[in-house]
């Protein structure tokens, strides 16, 4: 009786497994479902895969050869000479001339065209520049100071006085951040991996587009364009924004005095940006120590700090030395444009304006 009823039981179980089970399951379809399935990996087919395969048969290899020998190390040579042999050592005399000719401060005088009299290198540029500077920087500070309403130029020695300490902290300032955006050695200054130091670079790439400017407006306004960016990376907006429209007043008066003392003064045009960040620190300083910052002051500080610069040969030599060499690796001139300017003819120009 149990047995009975256990089979009763087991009949729907059955039937499930029937409807999921393989269709072909029993033995009476057992052959039917390897014809379908497993014909097609039957021995007695086998030949047919091995002609699809004939293709990959070591004996037919030659043919895949013929493809592939173009990357056969024989052939290697026929690569070089097409793709690396611009970069090859032994024509490495051939990119040098090319490009590192005009950027490489032993070849300045023919990147900086203007130097050529003054002598080779930077060095002897800068060496002669400095004794020139010197003589310029009573000049420079006494038309400075001579903006000052009701001072005039008699208020020339007194400014450097009467900001002597903030002068010697508004320096150590803005050698400690020279020092930090473009390293220590002039010569091989680098600009740091930092928004402040690639902005700092921008004044000196614009210091030297004035210094190479062909008219006095364009060597004013890349000047003016440097003194905003000075400001913001010395942090002094906003203790010296009532004195910016003076100290552009200022900075252009400076731009001025220095172009109108010919290529030598053209050239220490590359030592704006320093000035202008030493005059930002001596503001700062005397912002800190609780002096009101005026306009008379702002220009009393521009002038002190113009005379400082320019009266040291040493801090001329590396201001210019760095303007050339970041001016290099930021924002290399490009020979080609600088040919076509060259033999840019006016009259052929005017001509073509009236056609």
């Amino acid at each position: 009786m149990v047995m009975q009823n256990e089979a009763v039981f087991e009949i729907p179980a059955s039937h499930e497994v029937s409807q999921y089970s393989n269709p072909f399951s029993t033995a009476e379809y057992e052959n039917e479902w390897e014809m379908q399935e497993a014909s097609q990996y039957n021995l007695e087919y086998e030949s047919e895969w091995e002609q699809e395969a004939s293709q990959y048969n070591p004996e037919y290899e030659s043919e895949w050869e013929q493809e592939a020998s173009q990357y056969n190390p024989e052939y290697e040579s026929e690569w070089e000479m097409q793709e690396a042999s611009q970069y090859n050592p032994e024509y490495e005399n051939e990119w040098e001339m090319q490009e590192a000719s005009l950027y490489n401060p032993e070849f300045e005088d023919e990147g900086e065209y203007f130097f050529k009299k003054l002598g080779r290198g930077l060095k002897s540029l800068a060496k002669v520049a400095a004794p020139i500077a010197k003589r310029l920087a009573p000049i420079a500070a006494r038309t400075l100071v001579g903006m000052i309403p009701g001072v005039g130029a008699v208020a020339g020695p007194l400014a450097g006085k009467l900001t002597s300490a903030l002068l010697k902290e508004g320096e150590m300032e803005a050698a400690q951040l020279e020092a930090q955006l473009f390293g220590t050695n002039e010569f091989e200054a680098e600009v740091a991996n930092t928004e402040i130091a690639h902005e700092a670079a921008l004044t000196e790439v614009l210091a030297a587009q004035a210094a190479e400017a062909a008219t006095e407006a364009e060597a004013e306004a890349a000047a003016a364009a440097a003194l905003p960016i000075t400001i913001t990376i010395m942090g002094g907006q906003r203790a010296l924004r009532p004195v910016t429209p003076i100290l552009a007043q200022a900075n252009g008066r400076l731009v001025k005095t220095l172009r109108q003392q010919g290529k030598v003064g053209k050239q220490l045009l590359r030592t704006v940006p320093a000035i202008q960040r030493r005059t930002v620190a001596t503001l700062k300083a005397a912002s800190r120590a609780g002096k009101p910052i005026t306009g008379a002051m702002a220009v009393k500080a521009m002038a002190a700090s113009a005379q400082q610069v320019l009266n040291n040969p040493r801090t001329v030599q590396r201001s210019i030395t760095r303007n050339a060499v970041l001016r290099q690796r930021v924002a290399p001139s490009n020979p080609r444009r600088a040919a076509a300017q060259a033999a840019r003819c006016p009259s052929c120009a005017s001509k073509r304006a009236v056609r």
